[in-house]
């Protein structure tokens, strides 16, 4: 019995392909582009809206938002804070955090403004990292009373200490307020994105300040985050924390009420799954209109053999080896494109890392 597909067709599907390199080159290119630019786009999607952390527990990471009725983001008020972190049962772990420029003073005189990060102290016990030298911030360092501390990047210990092996105990003066490194940590460590000094928050007031209205609220622009006990799913962990927010109906000094919504961490906003997705759609339709493009050449490049094939048929070549043959070369051509498109775009993706 004829097989449909034979090593024998291969090598006549690869002598074919070569005898017409121009036509070949351009199908081949075209399928590789669009390929290639689909795969970017789908990988950048995933990266996006479901990466995890690189952390034991990355996948557990949720940050929690606090909306008004028209989805703007508020800050998240002491009370519903200090009720999430002792009573969330979704949860292992409720913190906040926030990054922004400090003013440091090294020396009477010598003042940077460096990028860093406010965090609650027992928030670093979750992110599986060692300090080169010294300690990471303990739960002891957001206690009220507590003495000030820092702990700065390998980055800054290198650039401006000169990666002193003795700096640990030294003091520098951060925004005003005189603190004492107690560790470095190394250059791979980023959370929550990239900085050079990590400063406890107060666990009990996050920094608050009483406002005119008489609300006590965090300092601006914290976020807080959770991190879900094993097998608990961001759907329940809403469904928690909706009913405990249910309990403080009014969230900004207007009296809006807000609603509450648990997010994996890496998945800033509902905006942006929307965005990339639209952007993955718009790239598979670049990618179905080239591949109905390479259709019609392949079509034209079968009609210009037609005497060839009839002439095969009338020899008696069965129909379905002539078929085999047909796509025989259209899968060379597809693998040849499919080889080219994916590897580009891992080389590209390399890159841009």
């Amino acid at each position: 019995m004829n097989r449909l597909i034979s090593v024998g067709e291969l090598r006549l599907a690869l002598r074919l392909i070569v005898r017409q390199p121009i036509l070949s080159i351009t199908i081949i290119l075209a399928l590789a582009t669009g390929i290639c630019v689909a795969t970017m786009g789908f990988t950048f999607r995933e990266e996006l809206v479901n990466s995890t952390l690189p952390f034991a527990a990355g996948e557990r990471f949720a940050r929690i938002y606090v909306l008004n009725s028209e989805g703007a983001r508020l800050d998240l008020d002491l009370d519903r804070y200090h009720a999430f972190r002792d009573h969330a049962q979704s949860f292992e772990h409720v913190g906040a955090l926030g990054s922004r420029p400090f003013t440091v003073t090294h020396e009477p005189g010598d003042l940077e403004s460096i990028r860093g990060v406010v965090i609650t102290p027992r928030s670093m016990q979750w992110l599986d990292a060692a300090p080169l030298l010294g300690r990471t911030l303990i739960p002891a360092d957001g206690e009220s009373g507590a003495e000030p501390v820092v702990v700065i990047s390998e980055k800054l210990w290198q650039r401006r200490y000169g990666a002193d092996p003795q700096l640990i105990g030294r003091g520098i003066t951060i925004g005003g307020v005189p603190r004492t490194i107690v560790g470095v940590m190394p250059a791979s460590f980023e959370f929550p994105t990239s900085g050079d000094l990590w400063v406890p928050l107060d666990e009990l007031t996050l920094g608050a300040t009483r406002s005119t209205h008489g609300r006590i609220g965090p300092a601006p622009g914290l976020r807080v985050y959770g991190v879900l006990r094993p097998g608990v799913s961001f759907e329940a962990a809403n469904a928690e924390i909706s009913h405990l927010s249910s309990q403080f109906p009014a969230s900004d000094e207007s009296g809006q009420t807000a609603r509450m919504l648990v997010r994996p961490f890496t998945a800033d906003s509902d905006d942006s799954d929307v965005v990339m997705s639209a952007l993955v759609f718009v790239l598979v339709m670049v990618l179905m209109v080239v591949a109905s493009n390479v259709a019609t050449l392949v079509f034209a490049r079968t009609w210009a053999r037609a005497p060839e094939l009839a002439v095969r048929t009338a020899l008696g070549a069965p129909r379905t080896r002539v078929v085999g043959q047909l796509f025989m070369e259209t899968l060379v051509l597809g693998s040849i494109a499919a080889l080219i498109g994916l590897s580009s775009a891992w080389g590209l993706l390399a890159y841009i890392k």
